[in-house]
C-alpha cells in the first residue's frame, strides 16, 4: 500500500516537473509581425526597382535588335527603310518601316504572307499591297504578336481595335528630323522639316526630309532607285536615306525612340497618343498625302522628351485616335526622359533636361554640327 502511495506520489511530482509547452504570447506574436512588415517594406522597393531594371533592359534590347534589323536592312538594300513608302496609295496602304524589316528581325514568314514584293509597281515610284481588308492579310495583320515592338513597362494596351480590327500597336516609333531652323536660318519653303499645319483641318504637317526615318520625294527615289547596284533591286531599295547621306555620321543621329508612356490629348484626356497609323504595326506611323500625292511621315523631333500634350483629341473607338500629330513627344515609362537608338545601332537613355537645340540636331542627319548624345 505505502508502495503504491510512493509510487503515486513520485508520478505526481514529475509530471510537475516536467516544463510546459512553449507558447508565444499576445506582445510577441506582434513584435514579430511588425519585424517582418518592417523587412518586407524595407525589400519590396528594392525587388521593385530589379524589376523595372530588367524591364528596362529588355526595352533596351528591343531597340537594339530593331536597330540590328535597320541596318542589315540597309546592307541589303542600300539604304535604310523609309518611315512609310513614297508614291500615291496603291490599294489602301503603305508599309511602313517595321513591315519592311520583319526578313530581317526573323519574321520572314509574316512578311510574306503581306505580299509585299507582288505589288511592287516598276517605274512609277509606288510601294503598297493590297486592302488590308482582305482575308488572308488581314488574319496575318490582326494575328502577328511580336515582343521586339512592345517596351515591358508600357502601362498602354499592346493591342487596340483600329481601323481593320485588333491588332499590335508598336511602342516605338521612327525619328523623321526635325525643323533645320536648329542650325540655320529658313524659310517655311525652304525647311525640309517645317513646324506648320496643313491647310486642311488641324492636322500636323508631316512633310520631314532630313531624318533617317524619311520617305523621299518620288523624284529622289528615282534618281537614287537608277543608283542602286544590280542585284539589289528589292521592293525598297532606293526609297530611303542612305548611309552615305547621313554626314554627321551614323553614331551621332537618332533613328528610333520610345514612346510607352500615356499622353495627354488637345482635351486633357489620358490617351495613348502614338505615332502608330490607322493600321498599327505594319504602318508604323502616321500619314498623310499633300497635293502632289506624297506620303510623308512621322515623328518629328519638335517636341520636348516627355512631352504628354498631343495636338489632336482622341475619341475613344475611333480609329484616328492616334493619327494626324507628326509631333507626338517621345516619352518612358521608365522614367523622366526616353531611349533611343541610333543609326549605328547603338543604345542611348536622353534625359528629359536635355538642351532643346541639341535634341533637335540629333535628329537630322546632315547639320554638320559636332553633336553628341552621349
Amino acid at each position: 500500500m505505502k508502495k503504491n502511495v510512493l509510487s503515486g506520489s513520485l508520478k505526481r511530482r514529475q509530471q510537475t516537473a516536467r516544463p510546459s509547452p512553449a507558447a508565444f504570447t499576445l506582445v510577441e506574436l506582434l513584435v514579430v509581425i511588425a519585424i517582418i512588415g518592417t523587412l518586407v517594406g524595407l525589400l519590396l522597393p528594392a525587388v521593385q526597382a530589379a524589376r523595372e531594371a530588367a524591364r528596362r533592359s529588355s526595352c533596351s534590347n528591343n531597340f537594339k535588335q530593331l536597330s540590328l534589323g535597320m541596318i542589315t536592312f540597309s546592307d541589303a538594300q542600300r539604304c535604310f527603310p523609309p518611315a512609310l513608302a513614297p508614291g500615291r496609295d496603291v490599294g489602301g496602304m503603305h508599309p511602313g518601316w517595321i513591315l519592311t524589316i520583319l526578313p530581317y528581325i526573323e519574321e520572314g514568314v509574316v512578311y510574306s504572307k503581306m505580299e509585299i514584293e507582288k505589288l511592287w509597281i516598276t517605274g512609277s515610284s509606288q510601294i503598297g499591297f493590297n486592302h488590308i481588308g482582305s482575308s488572308a492579310k488581314q488574319a496575318a495583320h490582326q494575328a502577328f504578336r511580336c515582343s521586339l515592338l512592345v517596351c515591358p513597362s508600357s502601362p498602354i494596351p499592346s493591342v487596340a481595335s483600329i481601323e481593320y480590327g485588333p491588332c499590335l500597336r508598336s511602342s516605338y516609333a521612327g525619328i523623321s528630323g526635325s525643323s533645320d531652323a536648329a542650325w540655320k536660318t529658313v524659310t517655311t519653303a525652304t525647311d525640309r522639316c517645317p513646324d506648320v499645319t496643313t491647310s486642311s483641318g488641324n492636322n500636323d504637317r508631316i512633310d520631314c526630309y532630313n531624318g533617317i526615318m524619311s520617305p523621299l520625294t518620288s523624284a529622289q527615289v528615282d534618281a537614287l532607285r537608277a543608283a542602286v547596284p544590280a542585284g539589289s533591286q528589292g521592293p525598297f531599295a532606293g526609297s530611303g536615306v542612305r548611309p552615305a547621306m547621313i554626314s554627321d555620321g551614323l553614331s551621332k543621329v537618332l533613328m528610333l525612340g520610345e514612346q510607352s508612356a500615356w499622353g495627354l490629348d488637345s482635351a486633357g484626356a489620358v490617351n495613348e497618343c502614338l505615332s502608330g497609323g490607322t493600321q498599327g504595326w505594319a504602318q508604323g506611323g502616321i500619314y498623310t498625302t499633300t497635293s502632289e500625292g506624297r506620303i510623308h511621315n512621322i515623328a518629328k523631333v519638335q517636341r520636348a522628351i516627355g512631352t504628354l500634350q498631343c495636338n489632336k483629341t482622341f475619341t475613344s473607338g475611333n480609329w484616328f485616335r492616334s493619327n494626324l500629330d507628326s509631333k507626338i513627344a517621345f516619352r518612358s515609362a521608365h522614367g523622366p526622359g526616353a531611349q533611343f537608338a541610333r543609326a549605328d545601332g547603338s543604345v542611348a537613355w536622353l534625359d528629359q533636361s536635355i538642351n532643346i537645340t541639341t535634341y533637335y540636331l540629333l535628329a537630322i542627319r546632315d547639320d554638320g554640327q559636332s553633336i553628341s548624345s552621349e
